[in-house]
């Protein structure tokens, strides 16, 4: 477990200022092993050619394209 408060910190609701945040992205699939290759490559799309900023539809619809 990795901890992103100063040792002796008890209050379990805040984060002080000045305290560095860890910021985790998790991706998942699941797809035959023949196929490793294409959800690799949807991941690889995901993480550096769309911009998420835009809009949960775009990533959607994305995605589908990858996967028909």
């Amino acid at each position: 477990m990795l901890s992103v408060k100063p040792s002796g910190w008890d209050d379990e609701s805040k984060v002080l200022p000045g305290v560095n945040m860890l910021t985790m992205l998790f991706i998942h699939g699941k797809c035959t092993g023949d196929k490793i290759t294409e959800l690799f490559s949807v991941f690889e799309k995901v993480l550096t050619d769309i911009n998420l900023k835009d809009s949960k539809d775009i990533l959607h619809n994305a995605l589908k394209s990858n996967l028909s």
